[in-house]
């Protein structure tokens, strides 16, 4: 069965926007028992909603002082949100009698879809049906529910709400969403949302994006994936999102196992884990490794500080901690700044002659509040630094509050630099946590998430800056995608698998590229035929669909000077060859010159199932996997510039540009290869995969010696 495919349509985007801010709610299969799920939800949303709410439930009449009502077409006026409390298979009948009552949103909490098996599953595509017959956005099933602390509205399951702040939580797993809960407020961390999307069956991670970047209550937005569900929707609404603010994903599931694992769990197409990476950096996502790696992000970006440059300097009354923090902020590609001698020279006026005037600026640890105050605004006023991590080390001189107000103070006057406190240890007073997070200071208990907290906030800074510069689409109109899609229909009609040399060449013709001849022949007359067009020395390739390394089972003949050898290399593969693969289905022999060598590169790409194609490029030849200089991009939006980039990501672009005094090699005409590919790529959705091995770059132009094409399917 077909899956089905909801249009976001106006309509439907305008009841996310009720669904995420409703003006009234009924809770279906609301119940008066303390120990069922439909009594704590519903306990849960009037404990702080103003909004009207009704229950829905044919054997109460009124539950809490809550207007109880038999059925939802019962309701005095369609509400525009439903919180649906029952067993899977009753789920769906409310869902579909809310739908017709005219409500305009719906949250699924229950489970037994397609979590756990087909019977499931076919439930879920009646949730899917209802979304598509009548507009509705449904969030779930298998979820926990929403918060909106906007509204004051906790309409899940959980035994506690969140504090409010400026973070909002979009997670995929509703166990995750609830430990993090637990975990925020021991931290005094405060969430402006909390998502819970369960098995996404209508809405997911990318319909929620818009709506809370732009919310001016949020500072920072987080996701917890375990997949995507529309990799084109995802790239385009994450990118308009981070644009915005701050987007932290944490991505379960990277290992062989855990992607299993959660294809299981989700149901969903498992892409490679290369592909998120790719999505996240074109979108700007800074990625956390852990979930406790998304929450240091979540602190430094939740404060609203910004940073300019990767000059940083490191405020410290320990050595130690102050030589970690140095490490980990250059293991994360920031520099430790340079200070000025004015810097230093007004330092040497309030520090001691012991002290360390260098950077890390090492105040000694009888310094005390006011002195580590002055330090911090000293080494924030130097011209050359970018922002600073202060770094203290519990003593009994400075109590904690004052070592607070103390980094407070010494940011005052420079409010336009960050600063990151690392307080060794933690902050051990639930006082002392709260001014630091009026003062939007982030704080780590260690300097390793400090620096590493610092440099999520440059990437993210310097990812922004970037997308103010111009950017160059490739764009040609001289191409013949006719015969290229007529090359692609035959294969396909024949069940291949893969296109034969010459057919690649012919396809690669009709694109442009910079490819030789190739002539197909299958007897001897035809092979002399071909030398009278092609001149001497030659390679001869045997041609076959079940035969993709011909040099292994003897199907390639090199530097060929005459007919004879021509001939007797032709007798001698279609003898041969089929002895070491008897399956095989021999089409014929490929003839084609054989001409001097260049700089051998690789081009290629491969299609994701998640985030389309994904470009590769790096040095060529049999060296392309045992030396893996290669760099990726997604082909979603492949610019020039992305092109130039991956070529400086390689050890091979120093060759390129002349290493040591050597000559230099056609750049452009790599980056018309790679441009070229991504237009093939986007307008022949068949092709699987895709390799140029070896391509020869001479100083001027370039030669596709070896091409393959995989095919991904047999519909045209």
């Amino acid at each position: 069965m077909e899956a089905l495919k909801i249009v976001r349509t106006e309509k439907f985007n305008e009841k996310i926007a009720r669904l995420l801010n409703p003006r009234s709610i009924a809770v279906i299969g609301a119940s008066e028992k303390p120990e069922k799920l439909g009594n704590a939800i519903l306990r849960n949303i009037v404990a702080g909603y103003k909004g009207e709410v009704f229950g829905v439930n044919p054997k109460v009449q009124k539950i809490q002082d809550i207007e109880v009502y038999p059925d939802v077409f019962s309701l005095p006026y369609p509400v525009d949100l439903a919180v649906i409390v029952l067993p899977a298979e009753k789920a769906v009948v409310a869902l579909k009698e809310a739908a017709e009552a005219g409500v305009k949103s719906a949250v699924v909490i229950s489970g037994g879809f397609k979590e756990t098996g087909k019977e499931g599953a076919l439930l879920e595509e009646e949730i899917k049906k209802i979304a598509l017959d009548f507009e509705m956005p449904v969030l779930g099933p298998n979820c926990v529910g929403i918060v909106n602390n906007n509204l004051q509205l906790n309409a899940t399951f959980l035994r506690t709400a969140p504090l409010k702040g400026e973070i909002a939580f979009v997670s995929q797993s509703g166990a995750i969403l609830a430990t993090v809960l637990e975990w925020s407020l021991k931290e005094d961390l405060g969430f402006s949302y909390m998502i819970s999307m369960g098995n996404k069956a209508v809405l997911n991670e990318a319909d929620f994006l818009p709506a809370i970047a732009n919310d001016p209550g949020t500072a920072v937005i987080l996701l917890y994936i375990e997949d995507v569900v529309d990799g084109s929707s995802f790239l385009k609404k994450a990118y308009e999102a981070s644009l915005l603010k701050p987007v932290v994903v944490f991505k379960a599931g990277i290992s062989t196992a855990g992607a299993k694992a959660a294809s299981s769990h989700t149901g969903a197409l498992a892409g490679s884990i290369e592909g998120y990476k790719l999505a996240f950096a074109k979108t700007g996502l800074i990625r956390a490794k852990t979930l406790e790696e998304m929450f240091i992000y979540a602190r430094v970006f939740a404060s609203g500080q910004k940073v300019a440059g990767k000059n940083i300097g490191i405020v410290t009354n320990s050595g130690g901690p102050g030589v970690i923090t140095a490490d980990r902020l250059e293991l994360n590609g920031l520099n430790i700044a340079r200070l000025t001698a004015k810097t230093v020279n007004e330092l040497k006026t309030f520090l001691p002659r012991a002290a360390s005037f260098g950077n890390p600026v090492d105040i000694l640890g009888d310094a005390n509040e006011e002195k580590y105050a002055m330090t911090l605004k000293t080494v924030l006023d130097d011209e050359k630094v970018d922002g600073v991590v202060a770094v203290y080390g519990k003593t009994a001189v400075i109590d904690m509050e004052k070592m607070v107000q103390a980094v407070i103070n010494g940011r005052r006057k420079n409010p336009d630099k960050p600063v990151v406190a690392c307080f060794l240890g933690g902050v051990d007073s639930r006082s002392a946590k709260e001014l630091l997070n009026k003062s939007k200071i982030p704080f780590y208990p260690f300097p390793e998430a400090a620096a590493d907290a610092l440099a999520a906030l440059y990437r993210y800074c310097s990812w922004r800056e970037k997308q103010k510069e111009e950017k160059t689409k490739f764009s040609y109109n001289d191409i013949d995608l006719k015969l290229a899609r007529e090359i692609i229909k035959k294969a396909l009609a024949e069940k291949r698998k893969s296109l034969a040399g010459y057919e690649t060449a012919e396809m690669l013709k009709a694109f442009r590229f910079p490819v030789l001849p190739v002539k197909l022949v299958r007897s001897v007359q035809e092979l002399r035929k071909a030398i009278e067009e092609i001149s001497f020395p030659l390679a001869l390739k045997i041609v076959s669909p079940d035969i993709l390394h011909k040099s292994d089972v003897g199907g390639v003949a090199l530097n060929i000077k005459n007919e004879q050898e021509a001939i007797r290399a032709y007798q001698k593969m279609l003898l041969e060859v089929p002895k070491k693969v008897p399956e095989a289905k021999i089409l014929g022999v490929e003839v084609q010159k054989q001409i001097a060598p260049g700089l051998e590169i690789f081009i290629g790409a491969n299609r994701d199932p998640v985030f389309g194609p994904i470009l590769a490029f790096g040095l060529g030849g049999i060296y392309v996997n045992l030396l893996n200089d290669i760099a990726l991009r997604l082909n979603y939006k492949f610019t020039r510039e992305e092109a130039l980039e991956m070529l400086k990501e390689t050890k091979v672009y120093e060759i390129i540009k002349g290493y040591r005094g050597q000559k230099a090699y056609d750049l452009n005409i790599i980056q018309e290869i790679l441009g070229r590919l991504s237009l093939l790529l986007e307008e022949i959705p068949e092709i699987k995969e895709i390799d140029f091995n070896p391509v020869f770059v001479y100083e001027k132009g370039a030669l596709i010696i070896d091409a393959k094409v995989v095919l991904a399917g047999h519909n045209f």
